[in-house]
């Protein structure tokens, strides 16, 4: 066991509502205990929440949005190593914390421990007319030094792996996609069962439901029409308004059932009568989306209008929604064996369990033999 402690330096954690605070507990619940740990999160991040006193059983020490600040806390921890989960956004309200890299980087320097960091998030591509220009690009300079200051970086789609190399030749990275936040059963079942069939799942957030809906608007009126779509099941938090939005987005003649949100294992039981999960282009973000790994790893097929026609996994074993609807669509075992395929993915790529295997040694922890149970996140 490595006795220096383990500096974890997250944007939010639990019980705030943020994805990266999430992956932060889940991810460390599938390590033993034994290596010393300590949190750091801001006093209260951009978009007001508030950090708790402690996680895990460990205080969390905060910080102010100043370079000073974080140093402070840096030097009174000590030697350690620091794992840092970047997202822009979380640490600064325009998205460019150049103060945090600078503070990251003048801590390596001391020789104290190593600098991990997980990039959920890179600058954005935008043109230079946007007024958000000028602080996406000392955002890219901000995460080109810290990723080239860094010993280890982890991120989560492929995109960011490439962006990342046509700045830094030979920069490596590992690729980890985010997990479920959902539990899923041991055996999942036949997603082609016949009392199964036609009916499709839609998970979410509103504003990631009605984009989905928008995208596959057309797609839903016609297999709906065609009889191989006919119910739609809807969870996730919201209002009445928004669940009368979604209603106008579906078409005529689809029955469709909105439970609002709900709980791990209610959320589980609702896929599980799903044949086909509802997203959007899954071909550059699909390592992001915990959707995309809830649908995969309750057995479901997922449905979207693109798929990876280069055959690359995952997103080559999506249905795409033109084939339901040509003239020869995949028959059964086609649909059996593309969601198979995605659940062996999520087993081996996404699952909280192969997660640690891949991140342990760089974080100097062991893999638990059975994921911890966490409190309420």
């Amino acid at each position: 066991m490595i006795e220096r402690p383990l500096a974890v330096i997250a944007p939010h954690l639990p019980p705030a509502v943020c994805g990266i605070g999430d992956h932060t507990a889940r991810l460390l619940a599938a390590f033993t205990p034994g290596r010393p740990l300590a949190f750091l999160v801001p006093e209260a991040a951009p978009d007001g929440q508030l950090a708790p006193s402690e996680f895990l059983g460990q205080p969390v020490r905060t910080f102010a949005f100043k370079r000073a600040s974080l140093e402070g806390e840096l030097n009174r921890i000590g030697e350690c190593d620091v794992f840092v989960q970047y997202s822009g956004y979380g640490f600064h309200p325009r998205g460019s914390p150049s103060w945090l890299v600078e503070a990251l980087l003048a801590w390596r320097q001391r020789g104290w421990g190593r600098l991990l960091v997980f990039f959920h998030e890179l600058w954005g591509e935008i043109s230079w007319r946007n007024s958000n220009a000028p602080w996406e690009w000392l955002h890219r300079g901000a995460v080109l030094r810290l990723a080239s200051g860094a010993d280890a970086v982890f991120t989560n789609i492929p995109d960011h792996v490439a962006r990342l190399r046509a700045h830094l030749p030979g920069f490596q990275a590992a690729l980890a996609p985010v997990g479920s936040n959902v539990t899923p059963p041991a055996d999942p079942g036949d997603s082609q069962a016949p009392g199964r069939r036609g009916v499709f799942a839609l998970f979410g957030r509103p504003g990631t439901r009605w984009r989905v809906l928008r995208a596959l608007r057309e797609d839903l009126a016609a297999l709906a029409a065609a009889g191989r779509a006919h119910r739609v099941l809807i969870a996730g938090g919201g209002s009445a308004a928004d669940a009368a939005a979604e209603d106008d987005l579906l078409p005529k003649g689809l029955a469709v059932e909105h439970h609002g949100f709900l709980g791990d294992a209610a959320l589980s039981a609702l896929l599980l009568r799903a044949e086909l999960g509802l997203t959007d282009d899954v071909v550059v973000n699909w390592g992001k989306s915990t959707v995309f790994a809830i649908y995969a790893a309750h057995g479901l097929g997922i449905l979207t209008q693109r798929g990876g026609e280069d055959g690359t996994e995952p997103a080559a074993s999506c249905v795409r929604s033109a084939e339901l609807r040509s003239v020869h669509p995949p028959g059964e075992e086609e649909l059996r064996a593309r969601a198979a395929r995605l659940l062996a993915w999520f087993r081996r790529e996404a699952a909280w369990p192969a997660l640690a295997v891949r991140l342990g040694p760089a974080l100097g922890l062991a893999p638990a033999a059975r994921t911890r149970s966490l409190p309420d996140v």
